[in-house]
């Protein structure tokens, strides 16, 4: 865990060079990486309320849910990202982190993949967590969209009204306490970071709320094509957060119930206001917000230092830049040619703190650099973007105890890699041993992908004790992920063709059908795509192409590419009532209907919660229809029935479907 960053200015900025090695990575290598970095985020995860194990790295470790507790008097505020290798939630890196995650999908979506879904059920089931394993399970959700969305159902949490906003949740002094894995955390006393722990809300401090509004905005446009219900949600709680950061100015550090310091304030508030009402001027297209942001162009100025959770006028001017504002372009230019100048001979960046996880610092300074590029439309890559993301990868003359050139530090990238981080659920020990002891990461964890502080010359000593570099951070990551989906959009090929199988389906009323699709040309980054149907009450389809007849009818299931609206294929679709009554069950084992046969009224039970019941003749034909408003029980007077079979049909919250006869 990184300690109060006061004193940065007492640093040493000497240039120390480090020679690099000619080394290219290819596309295979680079998506890989980008794979593993964004995947780091579900090894992060703390529990929810709902106590269903979601973080990767411990999904068979015990129970595998930890602080699914975490409230405030009552009031959930569980769920959200650990910080680092330990296990607080703190404000100052958590809604940053999320917000530059997120942005970089909005500027560069097609170097975002699908590879797993948001509970990775795909390598859980074979128990291999690796990317060779091959077990992935896409959803037809690119994988950052899941990854942000986990913190994101935690943001609206923390956004309880327009007055309330929460901002941390434990303690860091008591978190340090003990060497344990989160599930065992979780049960251990107070002081050693165990439940209950403490909740903070209501800062002085516009900052993480606007940090916190931004993304929950931009999070309304990027999710709304898969649900646009959830996306309306997002954007009631960043207008929340709007009205909390305009209230409260100013910036505030970390609490602590010892008065420890981890993290300083932000340097100001007044950059990252603008950055949540540019993001809410394009949520909205309310010019109001676009005229609030671009009065605080002139707060923005360089700061002789880099890119990072406590110093975000760099995205501010890129953001104001695109609202019209001619200063911040200007701005946004000096810190991008500042940036590719502070380096050694070999390019490497120097700037930020040179003992303390520098290697964040590098991965910072590329992506600003990236997005200055993308401002003045320049679609080649910087040679001082490569050099960067490189070295991390392993392209230098790095050693440590057991590699004697070119580590990678991103733990589990390549054959040269970081192997004892400062992370404590990584090792699923929980036998609190001393920082002396060697612990091994597990097979299925090696992949983490967690970025460590490291050292950009010289010999980087892999200790798990030494966390002023062999730790990471939710902030040291984000920008490597978004710079490593922007070499990956610049070099490969956009989704220009998609492709379906089959193209038409014929199917009876409550059955299903799979359909495929496939994203050409095959070396495109993203090939996802969102599925679907031109008539609800026909066919349903789900993210993975399952088509469920509803109703008798026909419609047109399309398959869109998630990066480009233009590229479509359709499936039509074409759903009749079976021939014969014998098709149908007697019962079900969701629902049954009684007395059977019945005569004035018939009852329907289910196990899950209807939406709405409806009686239909053999042919198909709607006799009678009725909500049922979530209930478990229906009843329905049928004494103006005629005598004979009828289908009752009940459809469920989740729209799902079942169709049982009745004789009357």
């Amino acid at each position: 865990m990184k300690r109060s960053f006061y004193f940065f200015l007492l640093l040493s900025f000497t240039v120390n060079t480090t020679k690099v090695i000619s080394q290219a990575f290819n596309t295979a290598d680079y998506t890989k990486a980008a794979w593993m970095t964004c995947r780091f985020y579900g090894g992060q995860r703390s529990s929810t309320i709902s106590k269903t194990p979601t973080n990767w790295l411990l999904l068979n470790h015990g129970v595998g849910y930890d602080f699914y507790s975490d409230a405030d008097n009552g009031y959930s505020v569980a769920g959200g990202w650990s910080d680092c290798g330990d296990n607080v939630r703190f404000g100052q890196t958590q809604y940053y982190s999320a917000y530059m995650l997120l942005k970089g999908y909005d500027l560069w979506p097609n170097g975002y993949g699908d590879y797993y879904s948001q509970n990775y059920a795909g390598y859980n089931a074979a128990q291999d967590f690796t990317w060779e394993g091959g077990h992935h399970d896409p959803d037809g959700i690119p994988d950052i969209l899941n990854e942000v969305k986990y913190a994101t159902d935690y943001f609206i949490l923390c956004t309880r009204n327009s007055t309330t906003f929460y901002y941390q949740v434990g303690d860091g002094s008591y978190d340090h306490t003990v060497w344990v894995t989160t599930v065992k955390k979780a049960t251990e006393a107070i002081s050693n970071g165990g439940c209950p722990r403490n909740v903070y809300k209501n800062p002085k401090d516009a900052s993480m709320a606007s940090f916190c509004g931004a993304t929950l905005a931009l999070m309304s446009r990027k999710y709304r094509q898969y649900d646009s219900v959830y996306a309306d949600t997002c954007l009631a709680h960043a207008l929340l957060a709007y009205a909390y950061a305009k209230a409260h100015p100013g910036t505030a550090g970390n609490a602590d119930v010892n008065g420890s310091s981890f993290y300083g304030a932000n340097a100001k508030w007044q950059d990252d206001y603008a950055t949540m009402c540019t993001e809410l001027y394009y949520a909205t297209n309310d010019t109001s917000y676009k005229t609030e942001a671009l009065s605080y162009a002139g707060n923005l100025s360089t700061y002789n230092y880099c890119f990072g959770y406590n110093n975000n006028d760099d995205i501010a001017a890129y953001n104001l830049a695109t609202l019209g504002s001619s200063s911040a372009a200007t701005l946004l230019d000096k810190f991008a040619s500042g940036y590719k100048t502070d380096v050694d001979a070999n390019g490497i960046y120097q700037g930020g703190n040179t003992s303390w996880g520098p290697l964040r610092y590098n991965a910072n300074s590329a992506f600003i650099v990236a997005i200055d590029n993308l401002y003045h439309g320049i679609t080649a890559v910087d040679p001082f973007i490569y050099k960067q993301i490189d070295f991390i990868m392993g392209n230098n003359s790095i050693k440590s105890q057991t590699v004697t050139s070119n580590l990678s530090f991103i733990v589990g990238f390549g054959t040269n890699t970081c192997q004892h981080p400062h992370h404590r659920n990584i090792y699923l020990d929980d036998n609190n041993v001393s920082n002396s002891t060697v612990l091994t990461i597990p097979t299925r964890n090696a992949q983490f992908g967690y970025l460590v502080g490291g050292v950009r010359s010289g010999s980087y000593d892999d200790t798990r004790s030494d966390y002023q570099v062999a730790e990471g951070g939710i902030d040291y990551s984000a920008c490597l992920v978004g710079t490593l989906a922007y070499i990956l959009a610049q070099t490969t090929p956009a989704p220009a063709g998609v492709t379906v199988s089959p193209t038409t389906v014929s199917i009876v009323v409550d059955s299903t059908s799979t359909v495929t699709a496939t994203v050409a040309p095959t070396n495109a980054t993203n090939k996802s795509v969102i599925w679907t149907s031109s008539n609800t009450s026909v066919a349903t389809v789900n993210t993975s192409g399952v088509i469920t007849a509803v109703g008798v009818g026909t419609c047109n299931v399309t398959a869109t590419s998630t990066n480009n609206s233009t590229v479509t294929a359709l499936v039509a679709v074409t759903v009749t009532m079976p021939t014969s009554i014998e098709s149908f069950s007697l019962s079900s084992s969701n629902m049954n209907v009684y007395p059977m046969p019945f005569d004035k009224i018939l009852t329907i039970t289910a196990g899950s919660n209807m939406k709405s019941v409806s009686l239909l003749s053999i042919s198909g034909a709607v006799i009678s229809e009725q909500y049922a408003n979530g209930q478990k029980e229906v009843q329905i007077q049928t004494d103006q029935l005629a005598k004979g079979v009828v289908l009752v049909k009940v459809v469920f919250e989740d729209n799902s479907t079942r169709i049982i006869k009745a004789v009357k």
